[in-house]
């Protein structure tokens, strides 16, 4: 459980980076976060004018369930700007 004192994670204007751990962590701009917070953040990024790009960067050993609930998430919270970084980690797959 997360401490409730702890200031959310910022939703930057230009840009956020969303990392998923191999050892199944979900980081909003470097901070740990759970999926429904996740939704929260997006939902609030969705709402800006203009909208911030959301950066998905899955490490290459990071379980594929995971990536696919992460993108279920960004699916229901309609974000219209994403893309993935960091492919080049999987030339070597």
């Amino acid at each position: 459980p997360q401490n409730t004192n702890t200031p959310p994670p910022p939703v930057e204007p230009t840009k956020n980076v969303l990392v998923i751990t191999q050892p199944g962590q979900v980081l909003w701009n470097g901070t740990p976060v759970t999926l429904i917070q996740l939704r929260q953040y997006l939902d609030v990024s969705q709402q800006m004018n203009p909208v911030p790009e959301l950066h998905l960067q899955p490490e290459p050993n990071a379980r594929y369930e995971l990536v696919d609930e992460v993108l279920a998430v960004t699916k229901k919270a309609h974000v219209s700007k994403m893309g993935f970084v960091g492919n080049e980690a999987y030339s070597t797959f």
